[in-house]
């Protein structure tokens, strides 16, 4: 995703493209994004929002297809962050019916079932998630969370295996490690 440090300068940015084209999907979404990180969540449904009026269920072109992906995703986790579950688990289902292969919409279902309660829900999606994408580590973090929230320790400690082995091998931020302020 082409970024700015500063999430101001990329909204300010792509809102200069969106003037001379305001349907054009790139930067709806990563103006979305931008507003997602800073924490206007609003405006940031209002783009992925934008996004999925716009794109048919039914395109066949791919690029709007895959905006279609990552709009129902991205405005999901906006949803998640403004205190809208229900409405983001519509948005999660709709990933999956959309791309059943994607691993994203999987992964952010199963944090939003655990996040209600549902830590068997949750492993299944995370499990599936692993499925389509065996090195999204992220993943197994959050498995092994929730195997460690219904006491199922061996589990547990086997997922967090994979994210030491990948902490280890990995030179950038560590998952599961504490930020920095």
């Amino acid at each position: 995703m082409p970024w700015f440090d500063d999430p101001v300068e990329a909204i300010g940015k792509y809102s200069a493209v969106l003037r001379d084209n305001d349907e054009d999907i790139r930067s709806l979404l990563y103006r979305g994004e931008a507003y997602r990180m800073q924490r206007q969540l609003p405006e940031a449904i209002a783009d992925f929002s934008r996004i999925i009026d716009r794109v048919s269920l039914a395109t066949e072109d791919s690029r709007e297809a895959l905006g279609l992906l990552h709009a129902h995703i991205c405005r999901g986790v906006a949803h998640v962050a403004a205190g809208n579950g229900e409405a983001a688990f519509a948005d999660f289902n709709t990933a999956i019916e959309v791309d059943p292969d994607y691993h994203l919409g999987y992964y952010n279902r199963g944090k939003y079932w655990f996040a209600t309660g549902e830590p068997t829900k949750a492993i299944d999606d995370h499990t599936k998630t692993i499925e389509l994408d065996s090195g999204f580590v992220p993943a197994y973090l959050q498995r092994g969370i929730e195997w460690k929230w219904i006491r199922e320790f061996e589990k547990a400690n086997a997922d967090f295996a994979v994210v030491r082995k990948y902490n280890n091998q990995c030179t950038g931020p560590k998952i599961g490690a504490p930020r920095k302020t």
